[in-house]
């Protein structure tokens, strides 16, 4: 098996349901959950990472008190949102417990599906590949859902299981582990390419499994820097350093994911590093391409941020976006 590098703490293809199982109850899609939810009752806080005790990391460069969070952004944020902000280090800890919950519930169904593959007798010419689109900041800075480019929303799991022959003879092996840089683009380009069948030209992505790789990875949230529902930032994550982007306020973080992998120390204002700095932002200028991003470039080609920020504003029943019904199938 081919193991893309992944995060400890984005192994949460439903950290978002299991953050409403806690708030909300269990609806149907998070139901048979709550039996794993009570199988982590008084497990060991330091399995799990940060204990509630030590509730968050501070945020990087944070000279405030603690409790508050380094960047204006990040505060107007959560504060719009409502989320996080009183949370007692019982019910963190109870977040992370549904979290890790929910994330056993997804290893047992896999555990399914292969199961159902080798009785089948068609395991051994399936190509199997596990991802998941963000991960969940947990608390992690102070900060919780998916919208940040911290490792703990960005970085997702990647595994990758060829055929019983691409595992022996072919591309993929077995026992690896691929330190490349991926994204989710990748997946379409690998599968094909393992079944066998040409990519088309217009992809963007690389083979997983190919010789070709990435120098850098460029990913964003948000089209607007302050607005009622949006707050961009963008990344540049080449194999060693990753750049974090914010129009409002026009800020860069810069941290070295070898020796920082926490992401606690903000290098941007380091002077040794004011080469790594400019090269990633100028990376960071060549992606920003609509109409929205180029506003944050002034006329010499450097980021300058969005003039056009306006104050964020508390959103009508903020709770209500994360709540289920109990009834399946869902409406369309």
């Amino acid at each position: 098996m081919l193991c893309l590098p992944f995060s400890r703490w984005t192994l949460s293809a439903c950290a978002l349901t299991a953050f409403s199982l806690f708030l909300c109850g269990p609806a149907a899609t998070a139901r048979a959950a709550t039996t794993y939810y009570v199988d982590f009752e008084g497990g060991d806080d330091a399995a799990a990472g940060t204990s509630p005790e030590q509730a968050f990391r501070r945020a990087p460069g944070d000279p405030q008190a603690e409790g508050e969070l380094a960047l204006p952004i990040q505060r107007e944020v959560q504060r719009m949102l409502d989320v996080g902000r009183d949370f007692s280090p019982q019910q963190i800890r109870a977040i992370r417990r549904a979290c890790y919950a929910a994330i056993t519930h997804i290893d047992h169904q896999l555990r399914v599906v292969i199961g159902t593959l080798r009785e089948e007798g068609i395991l051994d010419d399936t190509i199997l590949c596990f991802t998941t689109d963000h991960g969940d900041m947990l608390g992690n800075h102070r900060l919780w859902a998916k919208h940040w480019m911290y490792e703990d929303s960005a970085r997702v799991p990647m595994l990758l299981s060829g055929t019983a022959a691409q595992q022996v003879e072919g591309p993929v092996g077995h026992h690896r582990v691929d330190e490349r840089l991926v994204g989710l683009r990748d997946v379409m380009p690998t599968l094909l390419e393992l079944a066998g069948i040409e990519p088309p030209g217009h992809c963007e992505g690389l083979s997983m499994v190919g010789g070709e790789k990435h120098d850098h990875l460029f990913s964003g949230f948000g089209e607007q820097s302050m607005s009622e529902r949006a707050c961009a930032t963008r990344m540049v994550r080449d194999p060693r350093y990753k750049l974090i982007y914010y129009p409002e306020g026009n800020v860069s973080q810069l941290f070295d994911m070898e020796e920082d992998r926490e992401e606690m120390n903000d290098l941007s204002a380091d002077p040794d590093h004011g080469g790594t700095l400019e090269r990633l932002q100028g990376l960071m200028v060549e992606h920003l391409r609509t109409e929205s991003e180029r506003r944050w470039v002034g006329e010499d080609g450097q980021l300058v941020g969005d003039p056009a920020a306006v104050p964020l504003r508390p959103l009508p029943a903020p709770h209500y976006s994360g709540q289920r019904g109990d009834h399946w199938p869902g409406p369309d």
